[in-house]
């Protein structure tokens, strides 16, 4: 059963208003404070899995042979090509791949993805920091006491939307996010960021796990 969980007033994207100067330097600071791959500037087009879990929706961009009849492929094809095309090395195509996923148990799976399919050319990185997936409307601080008082060590974590505006203006071509139904509150707070306008993201499908899978579609 497939029913859309999305405000309607997200259904249509929308070009972001300017943001202006102090907004661009604020993005600046975002971008270092992310560890993005050395090669994330040379992408002109990024597909982008949030909750990639074990990593099958990547695979089908790269594998697609694997996963025939997914409703997945025409999408990867509209936005990146034939197999035969995006299946050439990145240096080529200009395509990346960027997963997030914060759940320990699919790590080591990713780590092997990411360094097999590096191997193979292509261009594949998976942020595994719980941080980046937060959705409050400010960034939290984390403190992990040590054995004394001058021992704190303070982790910021990073909120998503700012996530998505680290990345180069323009060139998701594709998101996909995978989440539970107790982040719903995830979509609204990015429309709050403009994280879900035209110019950020183009298009994206959402897939929310309960009892019921859902899918809906930017």
């Amino acid at each position: 059963m497939w029913a859309s969980l999305l405000p309607a007033h997200l259904a249509n994207a929308e070009q972001c208003p300017n943001r202006g100067y102090a907004a661009m330097l604020q993005t600046m600071k975002e971008r270092r404070a992310i560890q993005h791959p050395q090669w994330l500037q040379s992408c002109e087009a990024i597909y982008l899995d949030v909750g990639t879990k074990q990593g099958i929706q990547v695979r089908k961009l790269f594998e697609p042979k694997l996963y025939q009849g997914s409703e997945s492929l025409k999408l990867f094809e509209k936005y990146f090509g034939k197999p035969s095309d995006r299946c050439r090395p990145a240096t080529e195509t200009g395509i990346c791949v960027l997963g997030l996923e914060p759940d320990e148990k699919y790590h080591d799976r990713l780590r092997l993805l990411e360094t097999t399919y590096t191997e193979m050319g292509w261009h594949v990185h998976f942020y595994l920091e719980k941080g980046v997936m937060i959705v409050d409307e400010e960034p939290q601080q984390n403190e992990e006491l040590g054995l004394g008082p001058h021992n704190v060590q303070r982790v910021e974590a990073v909120d998503f939307a700012k996530f998505l505006r680290s990345l180069p203006t323009g060139r998701v071509r594709l998101m996909n996010m995978d989440i539970n139904d107790d982040m719903v509150g995830f979509l609204t707070h990015m429309s709050k960021e403009n994280a879900l306008c035209g110019d950020v993201v183009q298009e994206a499908f959402v897939e929310v796990h309960d009892n019921a899978d859902r899918k809906a579609h930017v």
